[in-house]
């Protein structure tokens, strides 16, 4: 079964919260001064998850909400939080070891895919759910996938979902093999949760 991604994880945890409890939790947010007033005052808790991970990026967002829980004494919920992230980082750190024994020969459940086929398969769960666009674009560029200009471009777009549909739609899908398997490998150690979701479906 495929583990919990961080948006699942977070959306559950705001979603059990008692009202008072959720008001702390966006007061608390809004002191760490990393998201502006507007964003979250009067949202729900589908809104909040996506600003935090907007904020933290996927990879943070879960430690960064575990000290906002304990800062303001949900102590339970914390603890609820931390048991969940232990599971879902269990069940990434397994993906190299299927994906080498593959490579040895060795038998496994599932099959390692292809950059190219993981892209066209799921091309728009990513533009709909990367979140840490900048390392990604920052890895493309060193490895001479993309140009400064390119990057520049789509650097520009004003929103994260513009700069990965760009990115994909204009600029890797017209790309080869190769560096679709750079891309790929790239999203592996960026989006890890993300990849492993869309792996099992």
């Amino acid at each position: 079964m495929a583990s919990k991604t961080p948006r699942r994880i977070l959306n559950d945890i705001l979603e059990d919260m008692s009202g008072k409890n959720f008001d702390k939790f966006r007061s608390e947010l809004l002191d760490r001064k990393v998201v502006r007033q507007n964003q979250v005052e009067g949202k729900d808790y589908l809104v909040l998850t996506d600003v935090m991970i907007e904020a933290y990026s996927e990879k943070r967002v879960l430690k960064e909400a575990e000290d906002i829980l304990r800062a303001i004494k949900c102590g339970q919920a914390a603890d609820e939080l931390a048991e969940e992230v232990k599971k879902a980082n269990k069940y990434v750190a397994d993906v190299p070891f299927v994906v080498a024994a593959q490579q040895k020969g060795q038998p496994s459940n599932a099959a390692p895919s292809d950059g190219s086929d993981f892209l066209d398969r799921n091309s728009l769960y990513l533009i709909r759910r990367v979140t840490n666009i900048g390392p990604i674009l920052d890895e493309l560029l060193f490895k001479k996938i993309i140009g400064p200009e390119v990057y520049a471009e789509i650097d520009a777009e004003p929103t994260i979902q513009n700069k990965v549909k760009k990115l994909i739609n204009v600029h890797l899908m017209k790309k080869g093999k190769v560096e679709k398997n750079i891309f790929y490998d790239i999203l592996k150690q960026q989006e890890p949760f993300l990849v492993a979701e869309l792996e099992e479906n």
